[in-house]
Parts: C-alpha cells; structure tokens; sequence
C-alpha cells in the first residue's frame, strides 16, 4: 500500500489533494469531502486517544496546521448534496438552514460554487 501526504484542498474546498511525495505543492490525488467521508472522520472520536505508530506522525501535522482544516461538521436533516439541489433550485440559505436545523453559516459554505455555476451558465446563454 502506498503511502500519501496531505497537499491541501482543491479550490472549491469539496475536496482533498494528496501526493506520494513529502512535502509537494501539488498532488495526483483527490478525494471528494463527501457525507461518507466526513461521518468516517467523525466515527474516529470515538478511537482510543493515543493513535497508532504510523498515524501519530499524521495526527500530530493536522494539529499543527489548523487553518487547513474543514469546520466541524453540523448535524444536518439534509445531505450536503439536498443543500446544494436546494440552492440551484434558488431557495434562501436561511429557508434551506432552517429546514436542515442548522445555522446559516453551515449553508452558506455550499452557496459560493452554487452561485458560481449559476454565474458561469448566465455568462455562456448571454455569449
């Protein structure tokens, strides 16, 4: 099995770059944050707090760079992917929020690429 290292996130931050070398700007690698991803990464709370040989090295550069990290993921009634559909449909981040019984702020992270889209899809019918 070969081994990667954390690159950083892709631009629209849904995803994660890895590389196979140390220490690289740019990776080969990319895994998607998706809901499955992120309850995997949330089941680990409740691992033993010493963490494995090989994982102590890992753990220990996340909590050295905090500011790369995702914001803790809200308990939400809908799938990130709900949200987004919500959002191109063109429902309020306050409506969706509230029907998902989460903050604002925990939607508005999935409206920028949304928005984005719509921008792009305006730009190419008006070319």
């Amino acid at each position: 099995m070969q081994k990667l290292h954390l690159v950083g996130f892709t631009t629209d931050r849904r995803s994660l770059i890895f590389s196979v070398r140390r220490g690289a700007k740019s990776g080969g690698y990319v895994v998607e944050l998706d809901d499955e991803l992120l309850d995997a990464i949330g089941a680990t709370e409740e691992w033993p707090d010493e963490p494995e040989d090989s994982d102590e090295e890992v753990v220990a550069g996340l909590a050295a760079e905090p500011q790369g990290l995702p914001a803790p993921r809200a308990e939400s009634a809908l799938t990130v992917r709900e949200i987004q559909s919500r959002l191109r449909r063109g429902g309020s981040i306050e409506e969706i929020a509230a029907d998902a019984g989460v903050d604002a702020s925990w939607v508005s992270r999935f409206a920028a690429p949304i928005r984005a889209e719509q921008a792009e899809i305006i730009r190419t019918v008006r070319a």
